[in-house]
């Protein structure tokens, strides 16, 4: 619901997506695309159901045809600028951006990466280049710093954590 309220789309979702049904041939001639799953160092990319399933969504081999030449891709997972995804996505010709460690969320609420994702969007929609589209979106999340606790009571701030995202590799920028 978070990432439907920040961008305006409704996003695919996993579950009921699943790695073996992913639509492959939705991998071409995009804009943007926004990833905000849990991954793994196997190259697994799963979701999180209402009754905490952990259907893989996405593997490496799902990237294999993709076509994302000039293509903005986010991604909101944990770890992202670690990932091994990264490689795979700047080869396919996308300009990835993510984060380093945890990268907190909200179910409902518009925060963090999602917040990010917005205001990238927006400055891409505006024809802004990629770099300049993150610093917009960088300025209006100094905004915000709202904080929640986890379920161990951690007090965490999710744009503040989003504010370390940086375009790691790819095309023009």
């Amino acid at each position: 619901m978070a990432v439907q309220k920040a961008l305006g789309i409704t996003p695919l979702t996993s579950p009921p997506l699943i790695a073996s049904q992913f639509p492959v041939r939705k991998l071409r001639d995009l804009d943007m695309l926004y990833f905000r799953l849990h991954s793994t160092a196997q190259g697994q990319w799963y979701g999180e159901g209402q009754d905490g399933s952990k259907p893989t969504a996405l593997v490496i081999r799902n990237l294999a045809h993709a076509s994302l030449s000039g293509c903005v891709v986010l991604i909101a997972n944990c770890y992202g600028t670690e990932d091994i995804f990264v490689s795979a996505l700047t080869s396919a010709g996308a300009i990835v951006i993510a984060g380093p460690g945890p990268n907190y969320g909200a179910a409902r609420r518009v925060v963090g990466a999602d917040l990010l994702a917005r205001w990238v969007w927006r400055g891409l929609r505006l024809g802004l280049p990629v770099r300049w589209a993150l610093r917009l979106a960088k300025m209006r999340l100094r905004l915000d710093w709202r904080q929640f606790k986890t379920a161990l009571g951690q007090k965490i701030c999710p744009s503040k954590d989003a504010l370390a995202f940086e375009i790691i590799a790819g095309g023009v920028v």
